[in-house]
């Protein structure tokens, strides 16, 4: 939940507890129990509101993201087959909004082991990853995983891709207290990936 939704809902918890135990006192005010109950049901709803919400959005950025994989890989097609229709006329290429080639350069895709790093963020609200940097990458692709026992840092629960990335550190506050996180990371480019780092693991 919110914090300011967390800290009203507990302050009208509170105020609800008083109201409750000391009725005769209240008799004939517009402040009723059932008035209180009914504001502390509305954060509890929005709450859920927001927690579907975000459930939808991590179901539609895993679906964006394998949308951007397939259509790479169809324009790729397209402007394959334009390189070969026009190979002794470079110029048409533009049409295409295709820039005309310079001469290859050997693009490898990465080899390196990278490192994550994790932190606490300053405001204690989530983490901080972070992973070196590998000269053949154009992005990292990274993977999470909750356990299901906090202290048990070596038992590895199953890894989910989680986010992509164009920068070497992110802040992942969608976590929650008490819950042990794992993660991997490793480099990508458009001709494949590197190989996934140690797994690290943190809680908050």
């Amino acid at each position: 939940m919110l914090k300011y939704l967390t800290k009203l809902r507990n302050r009208l918890v509170g105020l609800l507890n008083g109201v409750s135990k000391n009725q005769s006192k209240w008799t004939g005010q517009p402040e009723t129990l059932a008035d209180i109950q009914s504001k502390i049901d509305g954060i509890d709803a929005l709450q859920e509101e927001l927690n579907h919400l975000k459930s939808q959005i991590s179901i539609k950025k895993k679906e964006a993201r394998q949308l951007e994989k397939d259509l790479v890989l169809y324009a790729e097609i397209i402007e394959k087959k334009a390189n070969g229709f026009h190979k002794t006329e470079q110029k048409v290429l533009t049409y295409y909004g295709i820039k005309q080639r310079k001469a290859k350069e050997k693009w490898d895709y990465p080899k390196e082991i990278l490192i994550p790093g994790i932190t606490n963020t300053t405001d204690g609200s989530g983490f901080k990853i972070s992973t070196n940097r590998d000269l053949l990458a154009n992005g990292y692709e990274w993977e999470r995983g909750e356990s299901t026992n906090p202290q048990d840092m070596n038992t590895y629960p199953p890894m989910n891709f989680y986010k992509h990335s164009s920068k070497k550190s992110f802040v992942d506050k969608n976590v929650k207290a008490g819950v042990r996180y794992f993660y991997r990371v490793r480099a990508v480019n458009r001709n494949g990936e590197g190989p996934w780092s140690v797994i690290k693991s943190w809680i908050l």
